[in-house]
């Protein structure tokens, strides 16, 4: 079960986590499947999907992480994830490709 309203959530990510470059993806789509054989309706099947991707670049070096659960527990401890995540980011020196 997806939680109805992420935008909480999301935006104690974008408070939380300091880093050089943030990005929080968040994709929900819904549907229903209808199985029909034989001229019958064979059974009815309401679905929701979703995922969560955040990506930051912090000291030159990139974290990444996705999520295709977004259970409100899930989502409440995100920013503890990602925050415990980023502090064994090794110095690097990633940069945009193509610059120098």
């Amino acid at each position: 079960m997806m939680v109805g309203d992420e935008t909480e959530y999301l935006h104690r990510i974008i408070e939380t986590v300091s880093a050089d470059y943030l990005e929080v993806r968040l994709q929900k789509s819904s549907g229903e499947r209808i199985r029909y054989t034989n001229g019958r309706v064979e059974g009815i099947h309401n679905f929701q999907v979703g995922d969560i991707a955040v990506r930051a670049l912090k000291n030159g070096s990139w974290m990444i992480l996705h999520r295709s659960d977004l259970r409100e527990g899930v989502l409440r401890d995100l920013p503890s994830v990602i925050l415990r995540s980023m502090e064994g980011l090794p110095e690097g020196d990633a940069r945009v490709a193509g610059s120098e």
